[in-house]
């Protein structure tokens, strides 16, 4: 049921972001008017009307530097939350086989508290109008930080017949390259909508740490061990975990896949 949920709100989703883009296109080859007004305003500050629903605050400033070149640079802040739609996330990766069934994953993803920012330039070719106006590719680096706190991890049982839940807290961080394509256009003289889509790749890097509430026999340490088993994060990550008598500490690095698309208003000046 959950999982149909999701299939209906992505799908709206993707409806609203294609319609907008159709609207961009045809926008873009009717509006004539105001062309000398709109080109002497090279910059523009934009909000990005879609990463709301993510929990996620997103602005982005372009200067507009040619008619076929301009720079843009964007900032984003995640608040302290839970992870949005993290287990409807988690059963469409693994209905497209991109994780194996997991518990200890989905444990930590549904339990984490997720905060940070991004930031990411990028440098805008136009191909229609131009001056900030239709068509355009635009290349982009992003890196992201994330403070991660009461990620639980697994449940385990001691010998004295006590359960104890594994907290762990640690930050994990992005870097990537990748490619928009996207339209703007405007709204009058003062005004413009935004819509992009593009993927990027790079790599990521985390860590995690938690601590016993007493320390852990060796042979609790042995049972611990054999609990996590091969236990790696997706995208074939380098993942380690490391069990002390006190600590538990999980390391990964390796590939990283994502995707930007949303809309922005923004304002000309």
């Amino acid at each position: 049921m959950e999982m149909n949920n999701f299939k209906i709100r992505f799908s709206r989703f993707i409806l609203v972001f294609i319609c907008s883009l159709f609207f961009c296109a045809n926008s873009i080859f009717s509006q004539n008017s105001g062309k000398l007004l709109y080109e002497k305003r090279k910059n523009v500050l934009k909000a990005n009307i879609t990463s709301l629903a993510f929990n996620n605050y997103q602005f982005q400033a372009e200067r507009v530097i040619s008619k076929e070149i301009s720079l843009g640079f964007s900032f984003s802040r995640v608040n302290k939350a839970n992870i949005p739609f993290v287990e409807d996330t988690f059963y469409i990766l693994l209905s497209t086989d991109f994780i194996d069934t997991n518990e200890i994953l989905y444990n930590m993803m549904t339990s984490a508290s997720v905060s940070g920012i991004s930031i990411i330039p990028e440098i805008r070719i136009y191909l229609g109008n131009g001056f900030g106006k239709g068509f355009y590719l635009a290349p982009f680096h992003k890196y992201s930080n994330f403070d991660l706190d009461m990620v639980q991890i697994t449940e385990f049982e001691r010998e004295n017949g006590s359960f104890e839940n594994i907290e762990t807290n640690g930050d994990f961080s992005t870097n990537s390259f990748g490619l928009l394509f996207g339209t703007q256009f405007n709204l009058g003289q003062r005004f413009v909508l935004d819509c992009y889509l593009g993927p990027h790749f790079g790599n990521h890097r985390g860590e995690l740490t938690g601590r016993f509430n007493e320390a852990l026999s060796l042979n609790e340490q042995v049972e611990l061990d054999k609990e996590f088993g091969d236990f790696i994060l997706p995208l074939n990550s380098d993942t380690t975990v490391i069990i002390g008598n006190e600590i538990l500490k999980v390391d990964t690095s390796g590939q990283w896949i994502g995707l930007r698309l949303g809309i922005n208003l923004g304002y000309r000046f």
